[in-house]
């Protein structure tokens, strides 16, 4: 548990550090008094030891108090740069902080961007897939038409209702063949083969 620290543990560590030679700082007050009470009780009680020197009797020597003014002055100076150099590092953290999330910004923008173009590209896959599916289904329609057509005019007589005999000997006609891929002759071959018999 630490000790309360008291305007003579102060002012005897100010003491002892102008005995050696050494700036009496906020830092190294705080050291001297064995790191006892917070910087801002140290503060607060250095104000009070500044005070009364400020109204002590003119029985002390000029010398001494000039002397003790300069170790306030100093110490006060120590403690404006210390706290300089603190909130400057502090602004650099920031400035350093809001680079960052710039650039995160940035990068999050760029992928929210690049899905986006991603989800397009996709609609519009799916939507050139769709259309080729459609002209594939109107091609097939179609040649399911012109197979159907060639069939009916292969089938002219029985479909007009007169015995196959009727024209003359009776006419050879020949099953039509499934087309093949590859087969030269295929399902227009066979069919110009039963039309010449």
């Amino acid at each position: 548990m630490k000790q309360v620290l008291t305007q003579s543990d102060v002012a005897k560590a100010i003491s002892d550090l102008l005995a050696q030679g050494k700036k009496p700082t906020m830092a190294a007050i705080h050291a001297a008094v064995g790191g006892n009470g917070s910087m801002s009780t140290l503060h607060r009680i250095k104000a009070e030891i500044d005070a009364m020197a400020q109204t002590q009797p003119a029985n002390d020597s000029p010398e001494a108090q000039q002397a003790f003014r300069t170790i306030w002055n100093l110490a006060v100076d120590q403690g404006r740069k210390q706290s300089e150099a603190i909130v400057a590092e502090l602004r650099d953290n920031i400035r350093a902080l809001a680079v960052e999330n710039e650039r995160q910004e940035g990068d999050a923008t760029l992928w929210q961007s690049r899905a986006i173009e991603l989800e397009k590209s996709q609609a519009r896959a799916e939507a050139d897939r769709q259309a080729a599916q459609s002209a594939l289904c109107e091609a097939s329609g179609q040649a399911a038409r012109a197979l159907q057509q060639l069939a009916d005019v292969l089938d002219v007589p029985t479909r007009a209702g007169i015995p196959e005999g009727s024209f003359g000997p009776r006419r050879q006609t020949r099953k039509v063949k499934k087309l093949e891929p590859g087969d030269p002759q295929g399902f227009v071959g066979q069919a110009k083969g039963c039309l010449r018999t």
